[in-house]
């Protein structure tokens, strides 16, 4: 199993209780963990994280979250990073394709950094040339 870059959704999937876990979810996490140590998201996928936390006034799992990202690798989102998603975006538009900035920066982190991007919704990223997609809720 790759290093790879885990999207928003996917570390969603991942920070939920255990036993409201997906089983495959869990099983390609215990899998993964075990060949890696720990797991990789950019920056903006905790951002996204911690506002949803935040949205809802989750305290204590606002706190975990803090914990459980000081044990991860977070990827910044640097300027090579920024350009590529403005050239992904600028490619999409001109394909007629909508998505969402963080999605773009995201896969854009991906792609600079060589990762494979795991994701719960491969179909918004089928579209990117050369991002190699997987899903953690498929087997």
């Amino acid at each position: 199993m790759d290093r790879s870059l885990l999207d928003t959704s996917t570390l969603s999937d991942v920070i939920r209780p255990t036993a409201k876990r997906s089983p495959l979810v869990a099983g390609h996490l215990k899998q993964y963990l075990a060949a890696h140590g720990r797991l990789t998201f950019s920056e903006i996928s905790c951002y996204e994280v911690l506002r949803g936390l935040r949205k809802k006034n989750a305290i204590s799992q606002l706190q975990k979250f803090e914990l459980f990202c000081d044990r991860s690798e977070l990827v910044s989102v640097s300027f090579a990073v920024l350009d590529r998603a403005a050239s992904l975006w600028a490619e999409g538009q001109r394909q007629g394709i909508t998505v969402d900035d963080s999605d773009l920066i995201i896969a854009a982190t991906a792609l600079v950094d060589g990762l494979p991007l795991v994701t719960a919704n491969p179909r918004h990223f089928a579209w990117i040339g050369g991002l190699v997609v997987s899903n953690w809720r498929e087997p």
